[in-house]
């Protein structure tokens, strides 16, 4: 008789063991599942801001192009700046797949499809798109009153 305690204390300890290690397990899972969502989100997040860097970029360079070279309308900075223009839109590349593009548009916030009429600029916009081409490609805009071009 006391053999049929000894293995039923005995099987009662293995269950036990088991289910132990069951829950270590599931919290082991737990955890690895959040660290890499967090992984993810900070990769995103990362992405986002050097997006906004590199539009960021685009706009500082063609102001950079209006205020220092004195290229203060789309025809100057296409002739005289080094700057392509195509339909009111600048492209530019900053390197490594980081690419932007800068929109103008009027006073009433209508796109600008000719690069030689300063007249009726009102809005700056650069769009920047950080790993172009990959699966984390992202892209940010900024938008920015372009008051220089008024008299």
């Amino acid at each position: 008789m006391s053999n049929f305690l000894e293995e039923k204390k005995s099987g009662s300890v293995l269950i036990f063991t088991l289910v132990i290690l069951l829950m270590m397990l599931s919290v082991a899972i737990g955890i690895t599942t959040a660290t890499i969502s967090e992984r993810k989100n900070a990769s995103t997040s990362d992405s986002s801001v050097q997006a906004f860097q590199v539009a960021d970029s685009g706009a500082e360079i063609i102001l950079r192009k209006i205020y220092k070279d004195d290229c203060t309308s789309l025809n100057r900075l296409t002739h005289g700046c080094d700057v392509d223009c195509s339909d009111g839109v600048v492209t530019g590349d900053i390197g490594d797949g980081n690419n932007y593009k800068i929109i103008f548009k009027d006073i009433d916030n209508e796109l600008i499809t000719r690069c030689n009429d300063p007249e009726t600029i009102g809005y700056l916009k650069s769009v920047g798109t950080f790993g172009e081409g990959s699966i984390f490609q992202t892209s940010r805009a900024i938008e920015m009153d372009v008051s220089v071009f008024e008299e």
